[in-house]
């Protein structure tokens, strides 16, 4: 079998659909990966046509929270970490 490695592609899950690569080579089955969601993707796979295909992979990874503008009122403390904001 022939050695086919595909790029993997890496995203930060912003709410809109993701793709992953593409390939236009003859014997290689599925289609490039799709996902909407922080994961892993795969879309591409072998059909014993002569390809051992590696990677191809979409990984959407999860986003960053940041909240600002909130503080804790009237902690005491009290060997936990919960407050009320």
């Amino acid at each position: 079998m022939t050695a086919l490695t595909l790029a993997d592609a890496t995203v930060t899950y912003n709410s809109f659909a993701q793709s992953g690569v593409t390939t236009g080579i003859g014997g290689v089955q599925g289609a490039a990966a799709t996902g909407r969601n922080a994961g892993f993707y795969n879309g591409y796979y072998s059909t014993q046509q002569g390809y051992d295909i590696t990677g191809g992979n979409l990984i959407i990874t999860k986003a960053d929270l940041a909240i600002t503008g909130l503080t804790a009122s009237n902690k005491v403390y009290d060997a936990n970490t919960t407050a009320t904001l």
